[in-house]
Formats: structure tokens, sequence, C-alpha cells
């Protein structure tokens, strides 16, 4: 026996699948306005980090999203492409410049760097970003060591705990100021 509504005349599944289809769609909406808050955040902190790190040069930048899904922007300056470093929620306003991986051109996200020495060290020195488990590219070319056997050997370790993720932050932080006071 369907249950029908004296005032609509619906049953009980179409009121739900109909309360159901409203739902998704304010979510759907929900988060489409929450993706546009976040890029325009991050459109902020990259046009941001442009200005303090190339001063008038940033001023020809072309600022633009590889896809409908991205959060994070990428800008294009001289040919070259830029994203924000992976400081810039905590204030420090660094850029990572990409290259192609020297060994199987992929492109490659350099390390942070927060002024135009950076940048010439990063040109002349390319250094692959890292991330929570090492670098964020794994060559499949590059020449396989001796004792790769062993390492291979050696399971990953799981996901760090908070301790390991702040000890990593505070390297990164010691290492950053570092490498500022030796180019200075």
């Amino acid at each position: 026996m369907t249950t029908v509504d004296s005032q609509t005349g619906a049953s009980l599944r179409e009121a739900a699948l109909k309360a159901m289809a409203e739902y998704q769609r304010a979510d759907a909406e929900r988060r489409r306005q929450d993706l546009e808050r976040e890029r325009a955040r991050a459109t902020i902190v990259l046009e941001r980090a442009l200005r303090e790190i190339f001063g008038d040069l940033a001023a020809g930048a072309r600022i633009e999203f590889d896809n409908d899904a991205d959060i994070f922007p990428i800008a294009t300056l001289d040919g070259m492409r830029f994203m924000a470093g992976s400081g810039w929620s905590y204030g420090n306003y660094g850029l990572k410049f990409e290259y192609p991986c020297p060994d199987c051109g992929t492109p490659i996200w350099s390390e942070d760097f927060s002024d135009l020495q950076g940048l010439g060290f990063v040109l002349t020195h390319p250094s692959p970003a890292h991330g929570e488990h090492g670098r964020w590219h794994e060559c499949p070319v590059k020449s396989v060591p001796a004792d790769a056997e062993q390492v291979n050997q050696t399971p990953k370790p799981g996901k760090p705990g908070l301790a390991a993720v702040i000890e990593q932050l505070v390297r990164e932080i010691v290492r950053d100021e570092l490498l500022k006071r030796e180019e200075s």
C-alpha cells in the first residue's frame, strides 16, 4: 500500500527522491561556491607572491587554471610557469617554477624560492620539490642505483604522525633561512 500526501498527491517514495535531488543540487552549488572561493583566495596569494618576488616584472603574468577542478592557479610569465610555494597558507610568499625533468621530460615543480636570486638558483640548479613522502617526481628513466634491490625490499613508511610533520616543517623553515643567509 502506497502512502499519498493529501495536499500534494506525492507518495513517500516520490517525496524522498525529490528531497534527495534537492539536497544534491544544493550540495553541488555549495561545492561550486567553495571552489570559487578557494580559487579566488589562491589567485590572490599567487598574485601577491608574484608582486613581492618579481616586482614590476610580474605585470605581464597570465594567471589561469590547468583544468576546471584545480584549486591552485598557474602563472605564466616570459614563457615560464609558476605556482604558489608550499608555505603560502602560513603567509610565506614563495613560488615554485615548472621545468622538464632532465631525464624523461615530464614537467615537474622546483623547490620554493622567495626572490629573484632564488629563481636564478632554481634555473641553474634544478631540484624537484619534496612532498610528504619524498620527491614529487620519481623519474622512470633515471638509472637505478646498484643497491636498488635492497632499497626495494625496504617497506615504505606509513603516513607520518603530527610530530614528524612538524619536524619536517621546522627543517624546511631552517633550510630556507640558511639559504637566505648564504645568499645575503
